[in-house]
């Protein structure tokens, strides 16, 4: 039986976790891991194992960079889960989600 959520109730996903960073963007993207690998040019191998298994890149920086290159996502938020003002999107204050692309409105990859 699932519980389904009522209008008061809430989300705020946690974006603490680079893994839970790469589940949010892949979402928003409409991707499934291997796709979301894929077009960023990574080992589905490994995003799975950031994602799932809380691993990080050897090279965060690198991998932030092909990730943010691929989907327009902010870089700096891929890196930390902040905005450039040091805030984290979904914390007080009403800050905003990173800039995703809706799923609707994405242009194909090269």
């Amino acid at each position: 039986m699932t519980t389904q959520p009522t209008l008061q109730e809430s989300w705020i996903p946690n974006t603490d976790t680079f893994g839970a960073r790469l589940a949010l963007l892949r979402w928003r993207m409409g991707w499934n891991q291997k796709e979301a690998a894929l077009a960023c040019g990574l080992s589905q191998a490994s995003w799975r194992g950031w994602e799932l298994d809380g691993r990080g890149p050897r090279d965060l920086a690198e991998v932030a960079s092909k990730i943010a290159s691929r989907t327009g996502v902010d870089e700096y938020w891929i890196l930390t889960g902040k905005t450039h003002s040091g805030v984290h999107p979904s914390g007080p204050g009403g800050e905003q989600s990173p800039k995703l692309e809706p799923v609707s409105e994405r242009k194909p990859l090269d």
